[in-house]
């Protein structure tokens, strides 16, 4: 059997094309739909059989997009969005790009041509999903979803962490508890026509509103890692963190606490301290704005704001099969779903001391 592409060379038309047809979408001149279809039946490539009752171009296949599966939020959004999809009947297609934009794009129209009816896409890169990426999946009736904060040029569903609320759960905290010179290691803001503005702007407008200095913001990864896979960021990663810290715990006002969205950052910094002969929390508090799976055993337990990624996964196979029944998804505006995360003290933060 032939594939969709070897079809498409063969009727001089393109992929997509022969995608809508085998998927009988609308949009194709008939005269092409028939020439496709008995070059289908020539080399024995079927259209897809729907199961009684699903949508006509419905597979039941939804695609997932993830930077990777092995930190804490990811995999326990990725285990989430498997449980539902299973749930719902429809069986998912994970794709792992190491937040490179290049196989981000590559994977998606991967996805188009295994005729999925939805895609869930977590890219981690600011670069914006182009609108010429939201074109081909929308003119191939797969209804695309932006999870965690991923930008796209057009408006999209998706279903996203409370940015504005995580971030003054997270400074509010350490104000009440006296600190007044936080330290921010995560992504900063890009500048015009970049992506996931909305984090670290929240960390920005918390820190203004309660009075407190903005110079301690660092990113410890310089975007030209993005795409290389954990093992070889992680010793860029830990070399930055650790440059930044000594910089800064060195200075003659040096910070009394550390906010951090990543969990390895995180873990690290709890690390750095015992090393560098810093009690936390006596003399230094730190705060991850993620799910830590093993927060509880860090020494010490590691205070931290739940985003919450196993409702984040419900909600999107739940807005994506609830779209997609309707019958004419891209009919629909674009809905935007935000879950509400929630504070979870445990021991690595405390009153900043007079030292």
């Amino acid at each position: 059997m032939v594939s969709i592409r070897k079809l498409a060379s063969i009727a001089n038309v393109s992929p997509m094309t022969v995608s809508r047809v085998l998927r009988n979408l609308p949009g194709v001149k008939e005269e092409t739909r028939q020439h496709i279809l008995a070059l289908a039946e020539d080399y024995h490539l079927s259209p897809f059989q729907l199961p009684q009752g699903v949508p006509a171009g419905a597979t039941r296949t939804l695609g997932c997009i993830m930077p990777n599966i092995c930190f804490g939020f990811y995999h326990r959004l990725l285990s989430s969005i498997l449980q539902a999809a299973y749930r719902a009947e429809y069986r998912v297609i994970v794709l792992e790009t190491n937040s490179d934009p290049e196989r981000t794009r590559l994977a998606l129209h991967s996805l188009i041509a295994h005729r999925v009816d939805g895609v869930m896409i977590d890219s981690e890169h600011p670069q914006v999903l182009s609108s010429e990426i939201l074109f081909a999946l929308q003119s191939n009736g797969v209804v695309p979803l932006c999870l965690d904060a991923t930008p796209s040029a057009h408006p999209v569903h998706a279903v996203l962490i409370d940015e504005e609320q995580m971030a003054e759960l997270a400074v509010s905290y350490l104000y009440g508890l006296g600190h007044r010179s936080i330290a921010y290691l995560g992504t900063l803001p890009q500048g015009e026509h970049r992506g996931r503005q909305e984090r670290p702007t929240a960390v920005l407008k918390a820190l203004r509103c309660h009075g407190l200095p903005q110079e301690y913001l660092f990113d410890p990864l310089p975007e030209e890692y993005y795409g290389q896979s954990a093992e070889q960021i992680l010793p860029t990663v830990v070399h930055a963190v650790e440059t930044i810290f000594v910089r800064l715990m060195t200075a003659p006002s040096p910070p009394t606490a550390f906010l951090t969205p990543s969990e390895v950052i995180a873990a690290y910094l709890l690390s750095l301290a015992n090393r560098h002969g810093w009690h936390i929390p006596g003399d230094l508090s730190v705060l991850c704005m993620s799910s830590v799976d093993l927060a509880d055993c860090l020494l010490p337990p590691l205070t931290s704001v739940d985003p919450h990624p196993e409702e984040i996964g419900r909600q999107a196979v739940k807005l994506l099969v609830e779209t997609i029944n309707r019958g004419d998804p891209h009919a629909v505006s674009p809905e935007i779903r935000r879950i509400t995360p929630h504070l979870v003290e445990r021991a690595s933060c405390g009153p900043p001391s007079r030292r």
